[in-house]
């Protein structure tokens, strides 16, 4: 059976031989289709560690930049406080410098006001002393020139006359 070809009986030589072919066949076909495409995926999933990575990166610097935008609002924020603490006391102090100013102001208007009713009253009294002293006076010189008495002259009238005149016009004076 050298030099005959014919159809091989035998199936397992067949198989084997058509297995040998089938498989070489796909090996080559199907495994550079395989290689390209385990290549492409290789390439994908390399690219996505990549942009993964980088995306990582990116995540991390702002991170960062929100923790220092943090820190430097927490320090902003301390001093404003601090500000707004040393503008309260401040303003307190202000305040209370004004308050006991206006308290003394207030102080001097009230004495000043004590003392000008002193003075009307002490005025008034004074008035009211001085003509009841002029009255008195009055009566006791009209009283000691004896009015009553018969026997006197022309020259005394005169001088009551005058005295009263004297004594109204202090009243009025007085007054």
């Amino acid at each position: 059976m050298i030099g005959t070809f014919g159809l091989n009986t035998n199936l397992l030589e067949t198989n084997v031989l058509n297995l040998s072919v089938v498989l070489s066949i796909v090996f080559v076909v199907l495994g550079d289709a395989l290689k390209t495409l385990l290549a492409q995926r290789r390439e994908i999933v390399m690219s996505s560690l990549q942009e993964a990575t980088q995306k990582a990166s990116e995540a991390e610097q702002r991170l960062e930049e929100a923790r220092k935008s943090v820190d430097a609002a927490r320090l902003r924020a301390v001093e404003i406080r601090d500000q707004a603490i040393k503008s309260c006391e401040l303003e307190k102090l202000l305040i209370r410098r004004h308050l006991k100013s206006e308290l003394q102001y207030l102080k001097a208007r009230g004495q000043q006001a004590i003392e000008l009713e002193y003075r009307r009253t002490a005025k008034t009294l004074t008035r009211q002393v001085s003509r009841l002293a002029l009255v008195a006076a009055e009566s006791e010189l009209i009283s000691s020139l004896g009015s009553e008495d018969p026997s006197r002259s022309k020259h005394t009238d005169l001088n009551e006359t005058y005295l009263r005149e004297s004594f109204c016009r202090l009243k009025k004076d007085k007054s």
